[in-house]
């Protein structure tokens, strides 16, 4: 958030006509010089659409690494990496574990930084993100070659300015700038089914590599050809900022706490709205269920019904096709079907309405029945009914199938922040402090769902998973 200052005019002694002897002390809020903020750059409306292609080509290029990076650290740590002796087990489940805290550490640390970045320049946050994501991989190409675990852990750092929180928070951005909530929420959902199509693509696309050099020649390739899509295809417009105050040159002390403010921002800007606070909190706690369930599903499986890398892959796949899927019904089949019975059966000059008002329910959109809120409930309590069924499951069949129903869980997020959109009155701030909320979720669920599974065993995971998913839901409905 742009910082408040004083008005020019309360600065008399500088360039005033008035009594030399009256001056006016500089005090550590005094801007010392003033000049007109620049306009800042806009994706236009008509081609926000293009920017959905990013969500799908950044998914892919991470499907393609992320089989063959966890085979890495093994090369890296085990003479046979697939077979590690005990040693070299806990040498290699210790790396990964430090590994996925410093990459979910450097993800909150970015934020609000990148928030700062983006605000004049929205696509200087993609250029920053596909650098970052292609950095890590061509580290971790240089880490295998050498076997340096060191260099290894050096590429999680540059993944961590990119992890896949940090690529919706700026897609999501640049969504939301198109000012109608309706459309919003339509682009969100249709950019997380882009992704989840690319994630569905996972264990085709690790099997078409017989080594992970290639997997790692390919997802490059994908970043460079993002990059220049970006440049060529995705075009900006300035547009002159509306109610902001010019921007100062101060000193050195508030030029510190500014670059404090920075990476704390986004979790401050929370306190700032009742809605935005519980919307974030929902978030928190629902991504602090969602981060480590599909690895708690693995090892549950594996244990259980001795799932190899092939069924876990398939695991991947189900969750993602189906959700998928049910994105792209609800944000395209829904309003079509709606669209269709009330001309069918109410025509739209008998109500009064123009067709947009008909078809976009902005009416009600800070009501309980809201369609976005709606959505996020139903999608998470069944999550809340099917997790614990997981406990009780006889055959690998039965995992399968209640993944598919799980599946229709991972939709939430994008119903949440749809709905939270309508809540509040600056939305890309919003936007950010709810990143921020989803990578400490992401943070906290390793600790809480892993340690506990460890401590307690493999099948009450699945019950505090669903607790927590219930807590989501009590405060988005409190909101």
């Amino acid at each position: 958030m742009a910082q408040q200052v004083l008005s020019s005019a309360s600065v008399n002694g500088l360039g005033d006509e008035g009594d030399s002897n009256e001056t006016t002390p500089l005090t550590p809020f005094t801007p010392l010089l003033t000049f007109p903020r620049p306009n800042v750059l806009v994706v236009p409306a008509p081609y926000v659409h293009r920017v959905l292609f990013l969500s799908f080509s950044a998914s892919v290029a991470i499907a393609a690494t992320a089989p063959t990076t966890v085979y890495a650290y093994a090369y890296i740590l085990c003479r046979d990496p697939t077979h590690c002796k005990d040693g070299e087990e806990a040498l290699y489940a210790g790396a990964s574990a430090l590994a996925t805290v410093i990459s979910n550490s450097c993800g909150i640390l970015a934020l609000g930084p990148l928030q700062k970045v983006m605000k004049p320049r929205p696509k200087a946050g993609l250029y920053l993100w596909m650098v970052a994501r292609a950095s890590s991989v061509a580290v971790l190409v240089v880490a295998v070659t050498y076997k340096s675990i060191v260099l290894a852990l050096v590429g999680r750092i540059f993944e961590g300015f990119a992890t896949d929180n940090l690529l919706h928070f700026i897609l999501n951005s640049i969504y939301i700038s198109v000012g109608d909530t309706n459309h919003f929420s339509q682009l969100m959902g249709t950019s997380l089914a882009l992704y989840m199509v690319g994630m569905f693509s996972s264990p085709i696309v690790a099997g078409l590599f017989a080594n992970f050099f290639s997997s790692f020649i390919m997802a490059l390739s994908i970043f460079a050809i993002s990059i220049m899509y970006i440049a060529l295809l995705v075009p900006m417009v300035e547009k002159t900022p509306v109610d902001v105050e010019p921007e100062t040159l101060r000193n050195v002390k508030v030029t510190t706490f500014g670059s404090i403010q920075s990476l704390i921002g986004p979790l401050v800007n929370l306190f700032s709205n009742k809605g935005s606070l519980l919307i974030g909190l929902a978030l928190l706690f629902f991504n602090m269920s969602q981060a480590y369930l599909f690895p708690a599903l693995m090892v549950f499986g594996s244990l259980r019904f001795s799932f190899t890398g092939r069924q876990n892959g398939y695991l991947i796949s189900i969750a993602a096709g189906v959700s998928a899927f049910y994105l792209l019904i609800v944000s395209y089949g829904f309003p079509k079907l709606r669209t269709w019975l009330r001309k069918k059966h109410v025509p739209t000059r008998e109500t009064g309405l123009s067709d947009e008002e008909e078809t976009s329910e902005n009416a009600g959109w800070r009501r309980p029945w809201n369609r976005d809120y709606l959505y996020a409930v139903l999608s998470m309590l069944v999550q809340v009914a099917v997790l614990p069924c997981i406990m009780l499951t006889t055959a690998a069949w039965q995992v399968f199938a209640l993944v598919s129903f799980l599946a229709l869980g991972l939709a939430a997020p994008s119903f949440i922040k749809s709905y939270g959109a309508s809540l509040v009155n600056d939305g890309p701030v919003a936007v950010a402090s709810w990143a921020m909320m989803e990578s400490l979720g992401g943070l906290l669920s390793a600790l809480v769902l892993g340690g506990w599974q460890n401590i307690m065993g493999i099948e009450s995971v699945f019950f505090i998973a669903a607790g927590l998913v219930s807590i989501a839901i009590v405060l988005i409905t409190v909101t």
